[in-house]
């Protein structure tokens, strides 16, 4: 089943494609529907950096199937190659815990549109339930939908809550900058109020020494 979808991320490409690319395990606290992300290996190339994570979701599969399919299982890991002059990803998702009965692959653009990121996913879902070993052919009819709908949740639904996740992380992260700008000016503020009240202080301290000479004098 071959698949597209597009979403916005409220951010300039740059700023979006960092995140994508370089700072994934920070969003986990933005993904209400992931538990954990690992980064398995990472490799930087001249303009390319190739990556292996592994996703863990946190719902677990309705019915008859989450009897046979154990939350643990829903994993998946995610190979992918980020190419910086195209703005693109090139990635294959597999559920090794599943046997890797699903296989999605595709590619992910990226484009600066009107000051925001357009995010492009094209891609193929491939499923082979023969690969379920453990699951008993009178229940693989139970299965094998819950098992494509699972793989489905990994393109559309999952690229809508990471959007919306790197946009909250970049909102707090953006704001944690600008404030950490402004302290140093604060400082510098301060610091220069001081010095105008130290000289007033010292330009009264003189004056008033001059007034008790002159007094003294007559």
């Amino acid at each position: 089943m071959k698949y597209e979808h597009i979403d916005y991320v409220d951010f300039p490409l740059e700023d979006t494609w960092r995140v994508f690319r370089n700072e994934m395990l920070k969003l986990i606290d933005y993904l209400p529907n992931i538990r954990k992300i690992e980064e398995l290996e990472r490799k930087e190339g001249e303009g390319k950096v190739e990556v292996t994570m592994q996703w863990y979701a946190k719902a677990s599969l309705p019915g008859a199937a989450g009897k046979l399919i154990p939350q643990s299982a829903l994993t998946w890991v995610d190979k992918a190659t980020w190419i910086d002059k195209e703005h693109a990803v090139e990635y294959v998702l597999t559920l090794p815990e599943l046997t890797n009965a699903a296989k999605v692959a595709g590619r992910n653009t990226f484009e600066e549109e009107g000051g925001r990121t357009k995010v492009t996913l094209r891609g193929e879902i491939q499923t082979d339930i023969g690969k379920l070993k453990f699951a008993p052919k009178l229940m693989l009819k139970a299965v094998i939908p819950v098992v494509e709908a699972f793989a489905v949740k990994m393109t559309k639904p999952n690229l809508m809550e990471l959007n919306r996740g790197i946009e909250k992380y970049l909102t707090e992260k953006k704001a944690a900058e600008a404030k950490a700008k402004a302290k140093p000016k604060t400082k510098a503020k301060a610091k220069t109020t001081e010095t105008k009240t130290k000289a007033k202080t010292k330009t009264k301290a003189k004056t008033k020494t001059k007034t008790k000479a002159k007094t003294g004098k007559k």
